[in-house]
């Protein structure tokens, strides 16, 4: 973990391979050039630490790489609330032609919002930027730099005190089967049109 523009940025990779007190390392993600590879089976990681608590306004953004024969439904990274059923989830739907398109699911104070877009589909196999931003009014999901779909939910915050799992849920349903790189934590609404290039270039 290290600080990044008065927020956080984990690294799985880093966490693995030199796990704080706080971590259970669930089945055996791997570490490699490229980050930390999960099966998509039993692999997750559960951080017994609240991130960003009870922010207002936040921005996460995960680089992420899914395989193109993982399941359906996947989650990879889940901030749940340890006192009720609020949570953050990102989410991805797999479909069998190996396109993906986005899902987050936000819920606070016992309301929630879907944001679902069929329409955007992303290959698997390859990096891209998934990126939650929430300005106290509006949650918007931005893959790669593009706007995919946003919606009114003024309001909310996240938990004030949470766990966390990275690759899976937090229950440990629904893995996710490929390779994530930095999550980015921020305590207000990024500017989508800083993230914009991928963080790994493809092998040419």
């Amino acid at each position: 973990m290290k600080g990044h523009s008065s927020g956080l940025q984990y690294s799985p990779k880093d966490l693995c391979t030199s796990p704080p007190s706080d971590l259970d390392i669930w089945g055996n993600p791997k570490s490699t050039f490229e980050g930390l590879e999960f099966d998509g089976i039993t692999d997750g990681l559960l951080l017994s630490e609240t991130l960003l608590p009870g922010a207002l306004k936040f921005t996460i953004e995960v680089q992420l790489k899914p395989r193109g024969d993982g399941n359906f439904e996947q989650r990879f990274f889940h901030i749940q609330d340890e006192a009720s059923t609020d949570r953050l989830l990102l989410e991805l739907r797999l479909r069998p032609q190996g396109v993906w398109y986005a899902d987050t699911c936000f819920q606070s104070k016992g309301k929630c919002i879907i944001l679902q877009t069929t329409e955007v589909l992303i290959p698997a196999d390859t990096w891209s930027t998934y990126r939650v931003v929430y300005d106290g009014t509006v949650l918007s999901n931005w893959i790669n730099g593009h706007l995919v779909e946003s919606a009114s939910f003024a309001g909310g915050h996240l938990p004030v005190s949470s766990q966390t799992s990275i690759g899976i849920r937090a229950n440990r349903t629904y893995p996710f089967r490929g390779t994530l790189g930095p999550i980015t934590l921020l305590p207000f609404p990024d500017s989508p049109e800083s993230h914009t290039v991928n963080y790994f270039k493809q092998p040419e």
